[in-house]
């Protein structure tokens, strides 16, 4: 199977029978927040530009870019539309969301943490993601 991010192998176990030690339900997964303005249905965004609520993942919880399902324009290659668009902060935003790379890899590590409670990563794939964080140049 192809495993696009680290959520997968929580996907596929929570979806295999007999797949799991225990007989725990499958995590909740929480909604994305939706806000209409103007009359117009859309993402409710944090102070970052990313989308409010659903699965938390480091790479949105403690963020180095906006990112966004949507972007491409139709016109671009059908296969690039489906993945949307990443805007990398600045290093001004970097630096102000995190002084030191400490305070970066800190939030980052509190995040991953807080995704492995919720059910929707395995501790090995946490473990890569903090040491991906560790060896990181931000900010």
């Amino acid at each position: 199977m192809l495993r696009t991010t680290p959520l997968d192998p929580v996907a596929w176990l929570a979806g295999e029978p007999g797949a799991r030690d225990d007989d725990a339900a499958p995590p909740h997964s929480p909604r994305l927040d939706v806000d209409v303005k103007n009359g117009v249905p859309g993402f409710e965004l944090d102070s970052n530009g990313n989308v409010e609520g659903g699965i938390r993942t480091p790479q949105v919880a403690a963020p180095i870019a906006k990112l966004s399902g949507t972007g491409q324009p139709p016109a671009s290659q059908s296969f690039c539309r489906i993945f949307g668009t990443t805007v990398p902060f600045t290093s001004a935003q970097l630096s102000a969301l995190y002084p030191t790379h400490a305070a970066f890899v800190t939030a980052w590590d509190k995040a991953v943490d807080r995704e492995v409670r919720a059910g929707f990563l395995l501790p090995a794939d946490a473990s890569r993601l903090k040491d991906v964080a560790a060896m990181s140049t931000i900010p």
